[in-house]
């Protein structure tokens, strides 16, 4: 198994309280088509975000590509790609 970091470093977070509301919301969240979240850890400069690696392309460039081929980005479109 393979895992993702995300690394935030403190002093560029503009609104804390929201980070830490959505790490809250993150352990509460146990559904097959979201990404995993296992954890966090914090030093004096970072918040270090310990969630599921997923491989293939994420949805921006799955819409990017898309537009370019003149394909209509709507829900059917997104289930054929990711379900």
């Amino acid at each position: 198994m393979y895992y993702a970091i995300k690394v935030l470093k403190k002093d560029k977070i503009q609104n804390p309280t929201a980070i830490l509301a959505e790490i809250e919301n993150l352990t509460k969240l146990d559904h097959p088509n979201l990404v995993r979240f296992y954890g966090q850890m914090s030093t004096k400069k970072r918040i270090i975000l310990i969630q599921e690696y997923l491989t293939g392309d994420d949805l921006f460039t799955v819409a990017q590509q898309a537009n370019e081929r003149g394909i209509m980005f709507d829900e059917g479109y997104i289930r054929k790609v990711f379900l």
